[in-house]
């Protein structure tokens, strides 16, 4: 919101709702980037990979089974790419997916400056 880009918030699990999930990934038709957060597997990241061509950002998210988690975003095989950040780290994703977009927007760039100077609160 604060970087001013227009998104989409669905919360599904590829494994408990397999059409469902499908659906709405292939219904995205014009998302430019696509953020999947995963906390057991890498079910979610790796499921919207394997339904589009765009780029994924990975959120490995904590859980109550230790560490193995974060293993799954980033051990996509080769020519499965997904861009990771830190654990339970949305906003990184965030602030990536907005610096993607702002390659080629300088309004994104002058919202992007604001926010790592602090000017503007994540």
């Amino acid at each position: 919101d604060r970087l001013k880009i227009s998104h989409d918030t669905k919360v599904v699990c590829p494994i408990r709702s397999t059409k469902k999930f499908r659906n709405y990934v292939n219904s995205m038709k014009n998302a430019k980037i696509f953020i999947g957060i995963s906390s057991n597997s890498s079910q979610v990241t790796g499921g919207i990979v394997g339904l589009t061509d765009r780029p994924v950002i990975g959120v490995p998210c904590s859980n109550e089974n230790g560490d193995n988690y974060m293993l799954t975003t980033v051990s996509m095989p080769p020519g499965v790419p997904v861009a990771t950040v830190g654990i339970n780290n949305g906003k990184n994703a965030a602030v990536i997916a907005g610096e993607i977009f702002a390659i080629d927007n300088p309004n994104i760039t002058e919202l992007l400056d604001k926010l790592k100077d602090k000017k503007i609160n994540l």
